[in-house]
């Protein structure tokens, strides 16, 4: 039986935890847990982890790596302590972060999500999350509009080169 293993890799510099997807392999268990062990005694201060994916997925910080039908898939991962809580609407702060956190969320969804289906998906969960923190309902699906058109719309050419005198000495 063959799993697939996430190894991370574990550093720390002066309390800060970095972690860093190192691979993404097909290998047995049992070779795992012997490369694992001579990876973690390399040197005292980097250990490694190990994590097993289950029911096919395997999560790795907001990602969500899913086998489906023999190739991955990814999209957005929230752990189960989401609880939907956001910067609402109405709160005395600028309208740049209310705004911003629409632009940030939907860039999110965009560069993760690998298929259509799931952008699709995120994007009905960001407009129940704004809905739910009192956003105007016409806010969230105007951000869509401008970032999908400004992606797919295409660019005006610009031919205005400024033009570079040449002089060239004949002797």
């Amino acid at each position: 039986i063959y799993y697939n293993v996430l190894i991370i890799l574990n550093l720390c510099f002066t309390s800060v935890m970095l972690m860093i997807l190192l691979c993404y392999l097909m290998i047995k268990k049992r070779q795992a847990n012997i490369f694992l062990d001579y990876i973690n005694n390399i040197h005292p201060n980097i250990k490694f982890t190990l994590d097993v994916e289950t029911d096919s997925q395997l999560s790795f910080l907001d990602i969500l790596i899913s086998r489906v039908n023999g190739r991955f898939e990814t999209s957005v991962y929230r752990k189960g302590t989401f609880t939907g809580l956001g910067l609402n609407f109405f709160s005395f702060c600028s309208s740049n972060f209310k705004f911003n956190s629409c632009r940030t969320l939907l860039h999110r969804a965009f560069s993760v999500c690998s298929t259509w289906y799931k952008f699709h998906e995120e994007i009905l969960i960001l407009s129940k999350y704004f809905k739910d923190n009192c956003y105007p309902s016409h806010v969230f699906p105007k951000f869509i509009n401008k970032f999908l058109m400004n992606i797919y719309q295409p660019k005006a050419v610009s031919y205005n080169v400024p033009k570079k005198n040449l002089y060239v000495s004949l002797r």
